[in-house]
């Protein structure tokens, strides 16, 4: 099954093929993006649950992957999100929002 690449990219398996440049991702990386893409705006401790992956092992490859562009991290006061590359960057912050607050 092929896993829906970034905007402006293709698939073929694991490797990802940008307009410049081919990235053959490891499986932590490729586990991730995936999780990322199934839960846009995941919570980093959820990723880590989702994933499997230690602390300081995700955040090394979190670090490739928003290098690469693929992931966009955003941050809201102390929390940080992690979307897929792409997500508008205004989605984001409706998805952030709290709507408990909200009378209708």
């Amino acid at each position: 099954m092929l896993e829906s690449a970034p905007a402006g990219k293709e698939t073929l398996g694991k490797s990802y093929v940008s307009q410049q440049y081919e990235y053959n991702l490891s499986d932590s990386q490729s586990k991730i993006l995936k999780v990322i893409n199934q839960y846009p705006g995941i919570r980093y401790r959820e990723l880590a649950r989702q994933t499997g992956l230690a602390n300081g092992a995700l955040t090394y490859h979190l670090n490739i992957l928003e290098r690469i562009n693929y992931i966009n991290k955003y941050r809201h006061d102390k929390t940080t999100r992690y979307y897929p590359a792409d997500i508008s960057s205004q989605v984001p912050i409706f998805l952030n929002m709290d709507f408990t607050s909200l009378s209708l």
